[in-house]
């Protein structure tokens, strides 16, 4: 698996990876190698793969064993700041409020859950 920068699409060794079984519980906490990349043993043991970056990207989480025999490449994607900037008199440090995240949830008429997060749509199957 590769892990992809939300900031400048380059492979990204500073996110950390918790792999996850089907209860829930962690396997193993790891870190990309200075190529991205991360190397997944015991594929039938996991169920759920949680990404995250201390760097401008939102925490990823995803079902591993519908790609369990592919080489998967996860894009980090980015917080997009917004809202008023405000500069701190005390220490002239320039500050940005972190938008809200607009969602919503429905349902299609092959009763598809569709979730709306800010302008993406994502399908949870039946």
């Amino acid at each position: 698996m590769t892990i992809i920068s939300a900031v400048d699409d380059e492979p990204s060794f500073l996110a950390e990876v918790v792999i996850r079984n089907e209860n829930g519980e962690i396997l193993k906490k790891t870190n990309p190698n200075f190529d991205g990349e991360v190397i997944l043993t015991n594929l039938d043991l996991i169920d759920k793969i949680e990404i995250s970056s201390p760097i401008y990207a939102r925490t990823i989480l995803f079902d591993f064993q519908k790609f369990k025999n592919k080489n998967i490449e996860v894009k980090l994607e980015p917080i997009k700041w917004g809202g008023k900037t405000f500069t701190n008199p005390d220490c002239g440090m320039v500050y940005s409020t972190q938008r809200i995240i607009v969602s919503k949830i429905e349902r299609d008429e092959d009763n598809l859950i569709k979730i709306f997060i800010d302008e993406k749509i994502y399908l949870v199957e039946k």
